[in-house]
């Protein structure tokens, strides 16, 4: 808990820095954008509905509740997002807690979860990544109190963390239909000694087709354009986010659904590591490359404790490196420059930090 005291302490001098000398580094843009807006909301100068993307925007609407009760500050919402802060990571130790992870390796994954350079930048400030990674772990947290607590009252908090993450970012809709699938499979499995391929193999086309249905009513929910296709709907996207001075060198046509399989793996790899060593401009470049050395030393760590990971522990492992996967690759396919995938990291922290430090707990 100290760890967090001292990360949360951290939050709380840039978050003063912010509101009264700032803007910091990363707090332009977007935080401002969503901090006037709930400015205008909460003080009745705002006349017109926010039509494009609409959903995106719930984040200033709540926040404008509370500059309506308190009076419009900066600071203020930066302090929410710290409190944000706060519970996401009580909620990621009481995760690891709940997997066994012993004290020592619970405190190593709370030094990474407080103290990586993107997430003390934008963890204090108004942005909607810090509430993502709240309601991504509680769905984690719940999920695990389900599965291996047999404590089917979690279901009322995933069923809140889904509704929240997905109100917060429409594409994160969709990822809350997969942990509620994803929740499905891990309760019918539990208790296996060994990572249950068989049940796997029957209950996973079932589970595929109520993703598919799920998918399907997602697209009929969303403002996206999905009428020519997904590939093109990720396409037309991408295309509105290209005015980034850090913007990705390669950025090809998606004209079909084999055309976006195939950049997948490319996707990945940018999100992943850029910038490269040749791309680096500012010392911001220089934190996020050496930042992306040990996410993605976290992440060989954990496919190596997979394979050495003792067998009664396997399905779990599995399943958290998987959900922190599919959650990045939804990212890496909307993302087209290092300094928006060091926003979109964030929220996936909390789930790559139980990953890691749970398969290391039980190699």
């Amino acid at each position: 808990m100290r760890i967090l005291i001292f990360g949360l302490f951290a939050r709380l001098v840039i978050a003063f820095i912010n509101s009264y000398f700032g803007p910091t580094l990363g707090a332009e843009g977007d935080a401002l954008i969503f901090h006037f807006l709930a400015t205008s909301i909460a003080t009745d100068q705002f006349t017109g509905i926010v039509n494009e993307n609409e959903v995106g925007w719930v984040y200033s609407y709540i926040l404008a509740i509370f500059y309506k009760f308190a009076g419009p500050s900066l600071f203020l919402g930066c302090l929410l997002s710290c409190i944000a802060w706060l519970l996401s990571g009580i909620l990621v130790d009481k995760t690891l807690s709940a997997l066994k992870v012993d004290l020592i390796l619970r405190n190593r994954a709370l030094i990474i979860y407080a103290f990586l350079p993107s997430a003390m930048l934008f963890t204090p400030i108004t942005l909607r990544e810090v509430y993502q990674l709240f309601f991504i772990n509680l769905a984690i947290f719940s999920i695990i109190k389900i599965a291996i607590n047999k404590n089917f009252l979690y279901w009322l908090s995933l069923i809140m963390a889904c509704i929240g993450m997905g109100a917060l970012h429409l594409g994160l809709s969709a990822y809350a239909i997969i942990l509620l699938g994803s929740a499905l499979y891990l309760i019918s499995v539990r208790g296996s000694k060994a990572f249950p391929y068989k049940k796997f193999l029957i209950l996973a086309p079932a589970v595929s087709a109520g993703l598919y249905l799920g998918l399907i009513e997602y697209m009929d929910l969303v403002k996206y354009d999905f009428t020519e296709g997904i590939a093109l709907a990720v396409a037309n996207y991408r295309g509105g986010h290209n005015e980034a001075r850090a913007m990705y060198s390669f950025q090809p046509e998606l004209n079909s659904i084999p055309d976006l399989i195939a950049y997948v793996p490319i996707a990945i790899f940018q999100y992943f590591l850029e910038p490269f060593p040749w791309n680096i401009s500012s010392l911001f470049d220089l934190a996020l490359f050496f930042e992306n050395i040990a996410r993605f030393l976290l992440i060989i760590i954990i496919v190596k404790n997979l394979y050495n990971l003792h067998i009664s522990h396997r399905a779990i492992g599995i399943f958290l490196f998987a959900l922190f996967i599919i959650l990045e690759t939804l990212w890496a396919l909307g993302t087209v420059n290092w300094g928006s995938a060091a926003r979109h990291h964030i929220p996936g922290l909390g789930l790559l930090a139980i990953s890691c430090f749970y398969v290391v707990s039980h190699s």
